[in-house]
């Protein structure tokens, strides 16, 4: 639906919605990957999002 409402929505709006909806479908699609490769999948993207949170609260 992101993709046909974008010329109703502001570029930052479509933008931030794409992103959700990516990152959405990426998270159903790893369940389709064989044994624990979606688990480890995942939580090595939960670790480098909480790395580079903890880095931006070290640089200010």
């Amino acid at each position: 639906m992101v993709v046909v409402n974008k010329k109703k929505l502001s570029r930052e709006q479509w933008l931030s919605n794409l992103t959700v909806a990516t990152i959405i479908i990426s998270i159903w699609l790893l369940k389709f990957l064989p044994h624990q490769w979606g688990t480890i999948i995942l939580l090595t993207g939960v670790g480098i999002y909480w790395y580079h949170r903890i880095l931006k609260k070290f640089k200010k």
